[in-house]
């Protein structure tokens, strides 16, 4: 994880400042669709900006995204505490 962080970071400093879905898809290893759901749902990708008609993610926000997902020693660990450790979305309840 810390060597993606330092490609941003790498990537911050020539002055990239944005990434659209197919590169932060091809820099994580997760699929494009991925993300498509996660800005559906809200959960599982970092914060997203629209410009126009064009997804884009800030550098800085995928940092922060990435340095707050938990860390895990095995993979029992991982399996058995992934979800008290994930941030749980508040959903409101609408009366009417």
């Amino acid at each position: 994880m810390n060597n993606l962080i330092d490609r941003l970071r790498e990537m911050q400093r020539r002055g990239i400042g944005f990434l659209g879905t197919p590169k932060l898809s091809e820099l994580t290893d997760k699929s494009e669709a991925h993300y498509e759901r996660a800005r559906c749902t809200g959960e599982g990708g970092p914060v997203f900006t629209k410009i126009g008609r064009s997804v884009k993610y800030s550098l800085d926000d995928i940092i922060e995204w990435l340095e707050k997902m938990p860390r895990f020693t095995s993979t029992s660990e991982s399996v058995e505490d992934a979800k008290s450790k994930r941030p749980v979305p508040v959903k409101e309840e609408v009366s009417v």
